[in-house]
This record gives C-alpha cells, sequence and structure tokens, in this order.
C-alpha cells in the first residue's frame, strides 16, 4: 500500500495490536511486529532466550504478538489524538508462524487479507471473516492443520494460490455468492474436506488447471450448488471431478425443504 507513514502504535484496547497510519488518511493497515518491537504485553513475560535488542536482526517470521496472543480480534477502527482511524489492511505476513495463535475475526473494513498473513498457525482454529472483505492473498492460511470449517463471506471475489494448503483437519468449505476467480492448488492436500458449497451461480474460474483439491476430495466429498447451476458446474473445469453434485437452497435453512408448505405440517 503505498503512501505509508512511519510506523506509529496506536494504543487502545485492541489486544495490544500495532498499526500503521497511511498518512493523509484516515485509514490505517495492521502492522507486523517484529521481535525488535518488543515491548511489555500486560500479563505475560517474555522468555529471555525470546528476547532481543534493538539491533539485532528481525525475523520474518517470528512476531510477539504471534506467540503470545491467542485470539485476535482486529478492530474496524481505533482511536488516536481525536482521529476514529479505519483498518483497511494488514501486511504481509501478518501472523506468520503464530504458534499461540487459536482464533483470528477478520473486519468487513478489511478488503484484503495478506499474502502467508496466518501461514503455519498450526494451532489456529477459527477464522471468522466479514462481509465487506474481497480477496485473499496467497498461502493466507496455508499449513493450518487445525482448522476444521471455513466460510468465505459472499463479496469475496478471488483467492490466491494454495491459500489453504495443507489444512489438512479441513473438512467443511463454503465459497460466497461473488467468487469469481481461484488460484493453484488452493485446498491441496485437504484430504478430509466431505462438503464444500459454491453459491456462486457462475462457476469460479481456476486460475490452474492442476487439481485445486486432494483427488480424493472429487470422489467422497458432495458438492453443493446452486439448483440452476448445476449443468454449468458438471461442465466447469475442475468443478466437473466431482463426483457427486447436489442442489444448495439459498437463504433456506436445513430443515426448510423448498417443496414443504404450512398446509404439510400436520397439526397446523
Amino acid at each position: 500500500m503505498a503512501d505509508i507513514s512511519i510506523k506509529q502504535n496506536i494504543d487502545g484496547n485492541v489486544n495490544d495490536l500495532e498499526f500503521i497510519i497511511i498518512r493523509g488518511t484516515s485509514n490505517a493497515v495492521m502492522h507486523t511486529r517484529r521481535r525488535t518491537y518488543y515491548k511489555t504485553i500486560r500479563g505475560v513475560k517474555i522468555p529471555k532466550e525470546k528476547q532481543r535488542l534493538p539491533y539485532d536482526p528481525p525475523s520474518s517470521c517470528d512476531t510477539d504478538l504471534s506467540h503470545y496472543h491467542d485470539v485476535i480480534d482486529i478492530p474496524a477502527t481505533v482511536f488516536k489524538n481525536g482521529v476514529d482511524y479505519t483498518i483497511v489492511g494488514m501486511e504481509n505476513e501478518l501472523m506468520m508462524q503464530g504458534i499461540a495463535v487459536t482464533q483470528v475475526s477478520i473486519p468487513g473494513t478489511v478488503e484484503r487479507i495478506s499474502d502467508r498473513a496466518f501461514f503455519h498457525c498450526i494451532n489456529l482454529q477459527k477464522v471468522t471473516m466479514s462481509e465487506g472483505l474481497k480477496s485473499i492473498g496467497s498461502n493466507a492460511f496455508c499449513g493450518c492443520p487445525n482448522i476444521h470449517d471455513i466460510v468465505v463471506p459472499d463479496s469475496v471475489m478471488q483467492m490466491g494460490d494454495a491459500v489453504f494448503l495443507k489444512c489438512q483437519n479441513l473438512t467443511t468449505v463454503t465459497l460466497g455468492e461473488q467468487m469469481r476467480v481461484i488460484g493453484g492448488v488452493v485446498f491441496r492436500d485437504c484430504p478430509n474436506i466431505t462438503a464444500v458449497t459454491c453459491k456462486a451461480e457462475i462457476p469460479p474460474t481456476f486460475m490452474f488447471l492442476d487439481n485445486a483439491f486432494t483427488p480424493e476430495v472429487y470422489e467422497h466429498a458432495v458438492l453443493k450448488v446452486p439448483q440452476q447451476s448445476i449443468d454449468k458446474y458438471r461442465n466447469a473445469p475442475i468443478w466437473s471431478l466431482f463426483k457427486n453434485i447436489e442442489p444448495m437452497y439459498v437463504g433456506r435453512g436445513p430443515n426448510d425443504h423448498p417443496q414443504w408448505t404450512k398446509n404439510d405440517i400436520i397439526g397446523d
């Protein structure tokens, strides 16, 4: 992101996160805090062997936040010097290899999840993405074996390469209505996927025809798509590899079958 001011911590009750103000705007991006930016985090004692002096070289994949915060709740706005700054983005490798991170919540003010933002966060279990997000960068959640379910908001239009590569315990995937472009090997080495729901009426295009999913997923997983689009998915590259393609009913609950009417309910 261009024209970013010098690093400036915005204080506030926001999990001790650190942000960079974009010069000349009321926007800010979330900053990757390296070891050289260590400061005391309330209630946490940094082990001596992990402490570094300011002149020590920073580690590209070892941030103080990633090691000492388990729940990351990125705020939509932060307040400093009388100004509410909107959080519109995040730096690459934001929480890469964050061994302590178990949950992350991303507000809709953030339009893009950056490349390798949560790469190899081996204890990450729950990811909450909000409407307003438009794209997910390459390797954003690659190597996160404890994620079980992913719901990509309707506002997301594209995903980069290997976004969920090697998420071995991922079981269910939901892609939103506006999904258009998906990168390579995005769900590769995720053998336990049992259900994929894609709400887009036009089958999203895969940038590389290299088996975006692990081969066995095409055999045992169910692909659910809009009823009117079943034939399109059956003839679309990659999607056509799924052996089980079923209709989904957008906006209906699991017990709200479209053929039911009020008169069908006994005793009503």
